[in-house]
């Protein structure tokens, strides 16, 4: 359970990494536009820029958090072995947010349940102070969410499906809460 949990955080931080490095060069700043895309702009990708692998495919994952929708577009998925990671990110300008799911042992599209062969996880942190982050996960040690994600199509290096699940706080202010993830759907490139 610990190594999904860790897993799943290492998985959504290195997708976001790997999305702002696909963007070229960027000023930290969202309100400022740079020679370059700024990843913390809602931008669908980028040009690439000098620094960057270009931004041709783009992905999305939609999904409604406890009633409130959100589109993350800044979304892509790894594979590391057997284990897929699907991971978007999306900013309102004042808070940031990220949504991961993983799914421990692939090997073909179908249906995978939370916690036993996936994991769902979402995050939202203020963007004056990123360190005061709070996510929740099905992975949760002492309180595992439930959930399921379903690969649809995985055509090429294109992967489709829905998920939803519902996930427990494990970092953030002392009390305890939840979060209910419905409506969820993604359509992401390969990273």
């Amino acid at each position: 359970m610990k190594k999904i949990l860790f897993a799943s955080f290492f998985a959504a931080s290195a997708a976001m990494g790997f999305s702002s490095c696909m963007n070229g060069d960027y000023d930290a700043n969202p309100n400022t536009v740079n020679s370059g895309t700024n990843p913390l702009q809602n931008n669908n990708g980028g040009s690439g820029g000098s620094g960057g692998g270009g931004g041709g495919a783009t992905g999305s994952i939609t999904a409604k958090v406890d009633g409130t929708s959100y589109t993350f577009t800044q979304a892509n998925y790894n594979v590391i072995g057997n284990m897929y990671t699907v991971a978007g990110a999306t900013t309102d300008g004042t808070d940031g947010r990220t949504i991961s799911l993983t799914i421990s042992n692939y090997t073909a599209a179908g249906t995978f349940s939370m916690p036993a062969d996936a994991s769902g996880s979402f995050s939202i942190f203020p963007m004056s102070n990123t360190s005061n982050a709070t996510t929740y996960s099905t992975a949760a040690v002492s309180a595992p969410g439930t959930g399921t994600v379903t690969v649809t199509s995985d055509a090429g290096s294109r992967l489709k499906g829905t998920f939803s699940f519902n996930a427990n706080k494990v970092m953030g202010p002392a009390s305890a809460g939840s979060v209910s993830v419905t409506e969820g759907t993604f359509d992401v490139p390969k990273q």
